[in-house]
């Protein structure tokens, strides 16, 4: 399923390219776009060809009267979806085709993960490779350590992730109160529940450009203020007994991505974001997080027990919570926490 809000053409077909590939090579997918487009008439003038053009090639075009939004086009393809493994590929993003092969195989060797992602790499709007991303291992396997990479340091890219249908009809939709961590909201919530399957390969591709909405909206406050009430919200769906732990973490990674920001935007001379930077470093980390992220001592956060719906089998006699609801409140993310010294991983930057 793919979002598509005035696409450029040229991207739009590069993303086209690895599902279409992976069809024609057997597999069994259904490809649609998902057009947020507010009935806006000289779009539907200019684009009706490239529209036919894409429904001869077997493509479905979804289109709707008004604009849903980042969330609300997102959960509109969610509604459409009823293959058994959904996947969100937006409209200036690419996957090899063996991702879908790949992603396959282990939803089929692992019947309880409830998501599977791959390494991505980072691309220019030229499509030049720039870097891969932080999580590095050497075979696949069901992720051990989620609460690092995923509530305290994301190592997922909206690309790189397929997951069950069933999963997102058990857990709802994307958050509409969210307009930059949408999507880490709905990776920390699946991965409270589901076990994460990663393969190694680097199957995705995330292309970093100033026009995508991630890069209007990180202008400003606005992405650290939501990661932080993100942060603050993965980490209610920890054991009590790792929150702590995996807080302090969380808050390390975000004040060293803040300040690297910050320094980044300085040299560019971007005063507006670098003070957006500074603050939003200042909002989510305490004086001990700065003094740590000064000394690089970044702790990790601990292994994780399994997931909710690991530990409660199908067919156990045990009924699984839907989440630690019911226990105690975290305290305070911003609560002084003692140093550790744990080598620091590389730097998330959601572009």
């Amino acid at each position: 399923m793919i979002p598509v809000y005035r696409p450029n053409p040229v991207w739009l077909n590069e993303a086209l390219a690895g599902p279409l590939a992976a069809r024609d090579a057997g597999a069994d997918m259904r490809i649609a776009l998902v057009c947020d487009e507010g009935g806006d008439e000289k779009i539907d003038r200019e684009s009706a060809q490239f529209w036919s053009d894409w429904q001869d090639a077997g493509i479905e075009i979804h289109r709707f009267p008004s604009r849903g939004g980042l969330a609300g086009n997102w959960n509109r393809c969610l509604d459409l979806a009823n293959g058994h493994l959904v996947h969100l590929l937006h409209q200036d993003d690419r996957v090899q085709p063996r991702f879908y092969h790949a992603l396959e195989a282990a939803f089929a060797a692992e019947p309880a993960a409830g998501a599977g992602f791959t390494q991505h790499t980072f691309i220019a709007a030229d499509g030049t490779p720039l870097r891969r991303g932080h999580l590095e291992a050497k075979a696949p396997a069901l992720l051990a350590d989620w609460l690092e990479y995923v509530i305290a340091n994301l190592a997922i890219q909206c690309p790189c992730i397929a997951v069950r249908r069933k999963v997102y009809e058990d857990l709802g939709g994307f958050d509409a109160a969210y307009r930059y961590c949408l999507d880490r909201d709905m990776w920390q919530r699946i991965a409270a529940e589901y076990p994460l399957w990663y393969e190694p390969a680097p199957l995705a591709e995330y292309r970093v450009h100033a026009g995508s909405e991630t890069a209007r909206v990180s202008r400003g406050l606005l992405p650290w203020v939501e990661t932080r009430r993100c942060l603050r919200r993965g980490v209610e769906l920890v054991s009590p007994a790792e929150r702590k732990a995996t807080a302090r973490s969380g808050r390390r990674h975000l004040v060293r991505l803040a300040m690297n920001e910050m320094v980044a935007a300085l040299g560019d001379r971007q005063w507006a974001k670098a003070g957006a930077a500074g603050l939003g470093a200042a909002l989510i980390g305490t004086v001990g997080d700065f003094l740590a992220v000064a000394r690089g001592r970044i702790d990790t956060a601990p292994m994780g027990r399994p997931s909710i719906r690991q530990s409660y089998p199908a067919g156990s006699k045990t009924a699984a919570p839907s989440a630690y609801a019911a226990e105690p409140p975290s305290s305070d993310l911003r609560q002084q926490a003692e140093p550790a010294a744990v080598s620091d991983p590389t730097t998330r930057r959601r572009e």
